[in-house]
């Protein structure tokens, strides 16, 4: 009999049906498909409208998040290696969790029906980069069974000021259970620590395995000291329609 790992991991590995029917397309020239906008001749004047403005929006906006990106990349040069006079950045604390040079995390998580899984988190960098290696064994005692998730992603490390962090990672996903696949994936940790003692950390990561999108959030209440750190958080893990979730808790310690 399979259980709820077995299900999960077909949900995910199976690829989607394609779909056999396509609509057919709507003659826009037939009588009554003819609609008039208010403000323009045609609804074609309308669509022209809206695409330009989209257009015009989404060059602003990729504009908008280059500069912050770089922005970012240099505010983290300046927290790690030293800023001028002037500016408002202050150098990083060996052992505060932001920016580290060797992170390691593990969390025990309760999930759904008998679920657990143990969580082991790994980031190396320095300065703007870094890497991020992550591996979550859940079990599922009746019937038995276990499910792996493996994540490997490069960094871009980018400093929001002196209290917020926020990375955008690419690498891969490895799922193992009764089968072993693969697929591209992107993360985006968001960390906020707005004293010494407690933060706020959240990521969110989308993995394309078989044409299936697996996503993964999590967000998490630290209680920090000095290479050190104790979290309380919720994570959930879903397929196009199974789900493992649950609260986890765990520590980090950070150098």
């Amino acid at each position: 009999m399979a259980g709820s790992l077995d299900d999960f991991e077909e949900n995910v590995i199976t690829k989607p049906k394609a779909k056999s029917e396509v609509e057919p397309k709507k003659d826009s020239n037939k009588k009554g498909n003819n609609n008039r906008s208010i403000y323009f001749g045609s609804s074609n004047d309308c669509d022209v409208l809206l695409g330009c403005f989209m257009d015009e929006f989404f060059w602003r906006m990729m504009e908008v998040t280059v500069l912050v990106a770089i922005e970012g990349g240099k505010m983290s040069v300046e927290r790690t290696q030293g800023a001028d006079a002037l500016s408002s950045m202050v150098p990083r604390t060996i052992g505060e969790p932001l920016l580290p040079f060797v992170r390691f995390d593990t969390h025990y998580q309760n999930a759904n029906g008998d679920i657990s899984g143990i969580d082991l988190k790994m980031e190396l960098g320095y300065s703007l980069l870094g890497i991020h290696l992550r591996h979550t064994k859940f079990r599922e005692p009746s019937p038995s069974d276990e499910l792996d998730l493996s994540y490997f992603h490069a960094l871009y490390r980018m400093s929001l000021g002196n209290h917020v962090g926020f990375n955008v990672g690419y690498g891969r996903a490895i799922l193992k259970g009764n089968y072993k696949t693969s697929g591209s994936s992107i993360t985006f940790p968001l960390l906020f620590h707005w004293s010494k003692r407690l933060g706020i950390e959240g990521s969110y990561t989308a993995s394309n395995i078989n044409d299936n999108w697996l996503t993964d959030t999590e967000i998490s209440l630290l209680v920090t000291e000095t290479f050190g750190s104790l979290s309380l958080g919720y994570r959930s893990i879903r397929g196009s329609s199974n789900k493992i979730q649950g609260p986890f808790i765990g520590g980090a310690v950070h150098w």
